[in-house]
């Protein structure tokens, strides 16, 4: 029986190989047909003649399908996206994609609206242990009281040194630098509030000039303070305080009016030699305009200086609060020794 299927194969092969080139012929019937070009109108003809006209050829049945195939693909697209519009789909996906386009009749597919109600439940729903800590808050507070949030506390920092050591003209190269650094003269203080005819302050200050007294500590400490609210209200929050505290009697009025509103960084101390101080006064004397700016008032101000500011400068040393700064140099060399001094304190 083996061999009778052997030889049945074999007699079965060279019909087969008759056949092979019969095939091929049929399979590559029309290979060659491509058909008008995409824009050609005769494809619309040749297209529409696949539902009219039967073909009488293989060839012509393949031309036929090959002018209806763009047409067909159109019609495909074209359904496939008027079912989106139509009905769209629920996927959050297709929602951001179809609100990213700006469509105005495009609503939120339903998973996307329950996933945005169950995110904002949730924010809004407070963590237990927060629950309890705003609840106990609530109980303490009267319902009608408002809670204001305080200013913080502004800082200040005395600037200390003889008449002429260049204390006004470094305190300006630091305000311009730093912006948040506000400069407060308490001699300008007190001749600002004395040119004030509806000031009761400055009535007080007039009289006491006029009667050869020293104004009181705590008048000045206040045009200080009242200085300091101006300043935060530009946007200040840090102060250089020129020209005080000049002694101890100062430096007890600062405490018991300002106490702990202010933040008392410490003094920022410009050393100078009474003979430089001199040099500089009597040159500043040609075109500042100053009754005391000759050689009798500013050695009489070294020694009021010597005698009454000094103390303070060891004091604010003692607890390790004093900044020097060499005012022998140039006023650019000054400068770089007040910034570096200035990076220190910030």
């Amino acid at each position: 029986t083996a061999m009778s299927l052997l030889a049945a194969t074999l007699r079965r092969v060279p019909n087969a190989r008759r056949a092979a080139p019969a095939l091929v012929s049929r399979r590559c019937l029309g290979d060659s047909v491509t058909g008008p070009g995409p824009t050609d109108p005769a494809n619309l003809k040749i297209a529409v003649s696949f539902f009219t006209k039967p073909a009488m050829s293989y060839g012509e049945f393949k031309q036929q399908c090959v002018s209806l195939r763009p047409f067909a693909f159109a019609a495909i697209c074209s359904g496939c996206v008027l079912s989106l519009v139509i009905c769209p789909l629920k996927s959050s996906y297709w929602a951001i994609g179809a609100l990213s386009a700006g469509s105005p009749t495009s609503s939120p597919p339903l998973f996307l609206k329950e996933k945005r109600c169950a995110n904002a439940t949730q924010a809004l729903r407070p963590e237990p242990a927060a629950a309890a800590a705003s609840l106990a808050a609530t109980a303490k507070e009267s319902p009608k009281e408002e809670k204001t949030q305080a200013p913080a506390k502004p800082r200040v920092l005395f600037v200390l040194g003889g008449p002429g050591a260049g204390k006004g003209t470094q305190c300006g190269h630091i305000c311009s630098t730093y912006p948040a650094w506000g400069h407060i003269s308490a001699g300008d203080c007190l001749r600002a509030e004395r040119q004030d005819p509806d000031s009761q302050d400055g009535e007080l200050i007039n009289s006491y000039i006029k009667e050869g007294k020293i104004v009181p500590v705590e008048i000045t400490v206040r045009l200080l303070q009242k200085a300091m609210v101006a300043g935060q209200a530009e946007g200040k929050t840090s102060f250089l305080i020129d020209g005080f505290p000049r002694n101890l009697d100062n430096v007890t009025g600062w405490e018991s009016v300002i106490g702990d509103s202010a933040e008392v960084l410490g003094v920022l101390f410009y050393e100078a030699s009474e003979l430089e101080m001199e040099k500089r006064l009597l040159g500043r004397s040609e075109t500042s305009g100053r009754v005391d700016d000759n050689i009798e008032s500013i050695r009489k101000r070294f020694q009021t200086y010597q005698k009454e500011t000094m103390p303070i400068v060891e004091k604010y040393k003692a607890k390790n609060m004093v900044f020097t700064v060499d005012g022998m140099q140039t006023v650019d060399d000054v400068w770089t020794h007040t910034n570096t001094k200035l990076r220190e304190i910030e």
